[in-house]
């Protein structure tokens, strides 16, 4: 499998098509909302809460509310990005012995080298699955005669 360095190269995701430059531009605008996050609150809550809320300091407040929003949203970001990670070397390796043993896979394979990237996390996952799946399949057919 080749990998292409070009910074207007397509990454295609399953209805959605990304160049690198867009996905640099979602990284680190991901970033700076992150640390808007955490100084917004600290700049607002003082102003529109003076005396502060619940008998806690307008400071305290501010400090709490950017805390549980950088959790929150820092989750919501793992979840999004984790899966369009790309797969590590050794998860690659466990790909092409997936491929290896289930030629009928090798049209997906096909459809990722085309788009000149390796695969991501979210389709290594899905891809380890498909010899349990199959297995189900097989299964829930055997039942039905």
């Amino acid at each position: 499998m080749q990998y292409r360095q070009d910074s207007m190269q397509e990454i295609r995701f399953d209805m959605l098509a990304l160049t690198r430059g867009q996905i640099r531009l979602a990284r680190y605008g991901s970033l700076l909302g992150m640390l808007l996050i955490v100084f917004l609150p600290c700049s607002l809550i003082p102003r529109l809460w003076p005396g502060g809320v619940f008998g806690l300091d307008s400071l305290i407040v501010s400090v709490l509310l950017s805390a549980v929003l950088w959790i929150g949203c820092g989750i919501l970001l793992l979840a999004l990005f984790r899966g369009a990670a790309m797969a590590s070397p050794w998860q690659q390796q466990e790909l092409q012995q997936l491929f290896a043993e289930f030629p009928e896979l090798h049209a997906y394979r096909d459809r990722v080298s085309a788009l000149g990237r390796g695969f991501t996390v979210g389709e290594h996952e899905t891809l380890m699955a498909w010899p349990a799946m199959k297995a189900s399949i097989a299964d829930d057919l055997d039942s039905e005669t």
